[in-house]
């Protein structure tokens, strides 16, 4: 089953809707600049350059 999370809820007044949906996609994008900024920096550390140093290591 679909389930939509940016669809406000149904008693919320035309305005409310509009700031719920305001409010969800600026916690979406939050969220992702914290992801980036703090949890892709460790994956590259602790994957990624390993990774790419085993496969050079190869050639």
């Amino acid at each position: 089953m679909y389930y939509d999370h940016f669809r406000p809820p149904d008693h919320f007044s035309p305005l409310g809707k509009i700031a719920f949906r305001t409010f969800c996609s600026l916690l979406f994008i939050i969220g992702m600049s914290l992801f980036i900024r703090f949890v892709l920096p460790l994956v590259e550390t602790h994957v990624s350059v390993p990774f790419r140093d085993w496969v050079l290591s190869l050639f």
